[in-house]
């Protein structure tokens, strides 16, 4: 299973100096922004596009969070529990 895609989370306080700053350290990868989503672009993905791979969220809590997706061939690949597998996620 090769990962899909990944995120991180940030305060919002930081987010445009932490894109800012991957975008700096990725460039040798050829990576840009390639689309921003969400209020005020709050959702920002960065790939070599057309599709992003690499995810800097702002979020207004003080938790930090790293998301991982594998790519599976559908729902019904992968059987767990959301809550066995991340119990701060499986409240949104």
């Amino acid at each position: 299973m090769p990962i899909d895609h990944t995120s991180i989370c940030v305060k919002k306080e930081i987010h445009k100096k932490t894109v800012d700053f991957y975008l700096a350290a990725l460039k040798p990868l050829r990576y840009k922004q390639v689309m921003a989503l969400g209020p005020d672009g709050a959702n920002v993905g960065l790939g070599l596009g057309p599709g992003s791979d690499f995810w800097v969220i702002a979020s207004e809590e003080n938790v930090p969070a790293t998301h991982f997706a594998f790519t599976a061939e559908g729902m019904l690949t992968i059987r767990l529990p959301r809550a066995s597998v991340c119990p701060i996620e499986s409240r949104l």
